[in-house]
């Protein structure tokens, strides 16, 4: 008998699916802002990040007043040499801070990045050359931890951005990777973004439809996707890779449920595939 693959393609709702059991991810629902003009007071304790939900609180965040409204962001942290942040090399500013390294989506964060802290705390930024958050629109800071004796990898997802005098720092999700040691993709966890425009979801097709033994990339490469991830239900990566090919083969493929997460330079969208 013949297998078929049935593609389902989500397109308005919100459909919120951890494919990983191994990524503890939280939602800060709604977001958290906190927004700062020259007024101001500085600003502290505004986002407990308590990855592992044990009332421990491994980071948060302050605003710092320089004068003349000049604002630093310090993600703080607890237990110096125990609780970590990626930074971006060896940059300080001029009051002693180090600067945190952004990571867009899937980007690796792993044992290898240049892990640290300092005082005054590491920075999102807005002086000296320290802007490297600043209205580049939502990025993701790279965290390592320790629970006992084990080393933890997770990420915050984090907005700043800049209107007229007023300076806003959003924080909007995060998540771990509950292996021991083992690296996460920055935004791995996060709920699939299904909010797809009509005209879009034109262009995305997969044919034909049912499919036995390959997946036609064909609509999304026509559309400007250049990458591909291939999930099983587990969360287990199958297949990655670039669209150089226009077909990925799934004739070996067991029967059960697959995602398909096609990806630009600014956007991406997942879909289900089911071979039964």
């Amino acid at each position: 008998m013949k297998k078929k693959i049935i593609i389902i393609l989500f397109i308005s709702g919100f459909f919120k699916l951890n494919v990983s059991s191994q990524i503890v991810y939280t939602e800060i629902s709604p977001d958290l802002e906190s927004i700062i003009n020259p007024n101001s007071q500085t600003a502290t304790g505004i986002c407990s990040i308590d990855l592992n939900k044990d009332a421990y609180e491994e980071y948060n965040f302050r605003w710092d007043d320089y004068g003349n409204n000049q604002w630093y962001v310090h993600m703080t942290f607890y237990e110096n040499g125990l609780n970590n942040i990626a930074l971006d090399g060896d940059n300080t500013t001029s009051y002693g801070s180090r600067i945190i390294k952004q990571f867009t989506k899937n980007q690796e964060i792993n044992s290898s990045l240049n892990w640290g802290n300092s005082y005054a705390e590491p920075i999102i930024g807005d002086m000296d050359n320290s802007a490297n958050f600043l209205d580049k629109g939502d990025r993701y800071i790279g965290v390592q931890f320790q629970i006992e004796s084990s080393i933890y990898y997770g990420w915050v997802l984090v907005n700043f951005s800049t209107s007229q005098s007023e300076k806003k720092l959003t924080i909007k999700s995060y998540a771990y990777n509950s292996t021991p040691g083992q690296f996460i993709l920055a935004g791995e966890g996060e709920p699939f973004d299904l909010g797809i425009k009509d005209k879009e979801v034109e262009k995305l097709s997969v044919s034909p439809n049912p499919i036995s033994d390959k997946i036609d990339l064909t609509s999304f490469k026509t559309a400007n996707y250049n990458t591909f991830q291939l999930l099983d239900n587990s969360g287990k990566l199958i297949k990655s890779g670039s669209f150089e090919s226009e077909f990925i083969d799934a004739s070996d493929f067991d029967s059960g449920v697959y995602l398909l997460s096609v990806q630009s330079d600014d956007t991406s969208y997942t879909l289900k595939l089911l071979k039964q």
